[in-house]
């Protein structure tokens, strides 16, 4: 027993004291893409107060991914927006995931080498930079963390049917259902180790395990039901029309460009050589006909993947690693509406089966007599080429700047790419480089209106207000007349020029849009001080301070407008907030 647990220890000092080696380079990368959304701007992190709104208990329903907000929330609680403590996290649940992914192995192949094979693989390999580097990218890690916590579990229950573990293992899939909905694949993966571990005893172990099954399956109906019925309204509002459309349109060409997604994937998984932050925008083609060279390809290459699974279906680690990757990565394969159709975080689940089976493949190297001398040889340079692949690969998400300016290269033709670069320019003061990047998104995407609110604003900043800057908001507005931000940026134009009532026009539509944009708030209540409407301005920095409690600016303000309004005891609350948040 003692031989046993020390091979675990040495095995888990090995899989975190990889992990940090590859890792250890990201730790000081700044916020960059969605972070900025979902972490720098989000103000539900920076209270106690916010966490029953983020759960849901306040009013409305909980958003779709209240654990991963969680887990910001007590990131920024242990170093505000340092990202370092975001970073450190990220590693953290990837560890512990892989972890978790090493015991399954022991579990399922008895093979101790094999295990710290798969769990090495999957802790070092680059396609899970854009998960682990990547702040945002949590919701894969720390969805699969619970993924892969629930399927130990599950194992644990069937080799000892303690009772216990059965209930922690559904405490893990709805933990993983309310991180990422991706989870809600792990049933299939229960019956698909059934399927391929219990095969000779069939529809008997199916009848012995009926209820364990049934538990988890109607986790999935209640989560189907939350999704669609409470969610239903507000994703199909969200939905572009062009998205819905393209599903509906071509049942058949949509199929075919599942099969060129997945046969993409397959590829970045042994060769992730040339890895990018962004696939939108017309940066993954579409399938158009079965006839193409590259939709024939991958009708011929995912039949021989087919054949070689069912020729190897009673070798069962090979059965369960292909239908692991298959049954996790079927979520997010475009079968679903979803805005993102490729994204190398999206294999971060699917990958483990591919790291099980490649761990099936060196084990039949190393355990072969002939082979063994050059195996060892082979892993080692294999997983070398690896890490350093992945070291480099942080480097490319060191700030918005270094990870737009990649993405714009490794995918010309991805019109956000050139469009987040134009930006990082822009904030440069390289405006004619900025205006190029803007242009050649609109030219890739010509209904792209962030592109264009973006070259609007360029002409702003390089000739001053004119007709043409007008024209081209006129033309964002056109594409997208709800665009908050555009309006909240001609309102600055119209406030910085002087026309006040212009301004004060445009602010007011951002807050129709979005009652809670913090800046239009306060530069609506700096017009409202400017006219000598205090009641109106009282309302308005109270509402800023109400979604963000840390803002100094706006306390100032109002603890300068309560004593105008002889408020003392007001003015004194605010004078005591001031106080406390100097000394942060």
């Amino acid at each position: 027993m003692k031989q046993k647990i020390k091979k675990h220890l040495i095995a888990v000092l090995l899989i975190s004291g990889v992990s940090w080696v590859v890792y250890f380079n990201c730790l000081k990368n700044d916020f960059v893409f969605d972070d900025i959304q979902l972490v720098v701007e989000n103000y539900e992190i920076r209270s106690l107060k916010n966490i029953p709104a983020i759960l849901g208990f306040d009013d409305g329903w909980p958003n779709y991914r209240p654990i991963r907000t969680l887990s910001y929330f007590i990131d920024y609680f242990i170093s505000g927006l340092n990202p370092i403590s975001y970073h450190i996290s990220n590693v953290a649940y990837h560890i512990l995931g892989t972890i978790f992914l090493y015991l399954i192995v022991v579990q399922i192949a008895k093979n101790h080498r094999m295990a710290i094979f798969a769990g090495i693989l999957f802790a070092i390999h680059p396609i899970h930079t854009d998960a682990v580097t990547y702040i945002s990218g949590r919701r894969d890690v720390l969805s699969s963390l619970f993924y892969l916590m629930g399927f130990w579990l599950f194992l644990r229950y069937r080799n000892t049917n303690y009772k216990r573990y059965m209930a922690f293992a559904c405490v893990a899939y709805v933990l993983g259902a309310f991180t990422k909905e991706m989870a809600v694949t792990l049933p299939l993966i229960f019956l698909a180790y059934d399927f391929c571990f219990d095969i000779d005893k069939g529809i008997k172990v199916l009848k012995k395990y009926k209820y364990q099954h049934l538990i988890f399956f109607v986790i999935v109906g209640m989560f189907a039901y939350y999704s669609i019925v409470v969610y239903s309204p507000a994703i199909i509002k969200a939905m572009k029309a062009d998205i819905l459309g393209y599903f509906l349109e071509n049942v058949c060409l949509n199929l075919l460009t599942v099969l060129r997604i997945w046969c993409f994937y397959i590829k970045l998984l042994f060769f992730p050589m040339t890895l990018n932050a962004d696939y939108s925008f017309n940066a993954f083609p579409r399938s158009t006909s079965v006839f193409e060279i590259q939709t024939l390809f991958c009708l011929i290459f995912l039949s021989g993947v087919g054949y070689l699974i069912f020729r190897f279906r009673h070798k069962k680690i090979v059965a369960f690693s292909a239908l692991w990757f298959f049954i996790t990565i079927l979520p997010v394969s475009g079968v679903i509406p979803h805005h993102e159709m490729v994204t190398e975080h999206y294999l971060y689940l699917p990958s483990a089966g591919f790291c099980i089976l490649i761990a099936w493949l060196f084990e039949q190297l190393v355990s072969s007599p002939r082979l063994r001398s050059l195996a060892y040889p082979i892993i080692l340079i294999f997983l070398i080429l690896l890490s350093v692949r992945t070291i480099v690969r942080n480097k490319d998400w060191k700030d918005q700047f270094t990870l737009w300016e990649k993405t714009a290269k490794t995918q010309p033709n991805c019109a956000r790419a050139h469009n987040n670069f134009g930006g990082c320019l822009q904030e440069k003061g390289r405006i004619n480089e900025a205006l190029g990047e803007f242009k050649r998104a609109l030219e890739i995407s010509p209904n792209y209106y962030l592109a264009q609110h973006n070259i609007a604003f360029c002409y702003y900043l390089k000739d001053g207000w004119s007709k043409k800057v007008e024209q081209e908001f006129e033309k964002c507005f056109r594409e997208h007349p709800n665009y908050e931000l555009a309006h909240f940026n001609l309102g600055c134009i119209y406030q910085r020029e002087g026309l006040i009532e212009k301004a004060e026009s445009e602010y007011e539509k951002t807050l129709r849009i979005n009652p809670k944009f913090i800046y239009s708030l306060k530069n609506l209540g700096s017009i409202y001080l400017q006219k000598g409407q205090i009641n109106k301005a009282l309302t308005l920095y109270k509402e800023v301070v109400k979604i963000n409690p840390d803002c100094i600016d706006s306390h100032m303000i109002l603890e300068m407008l309560y004593r105008k309004m002889k408020m003392k005891d007001k003015a004194a609350e605010e004078y005591k907030t001031l106080l406390k948040l100097s000394k942060k």
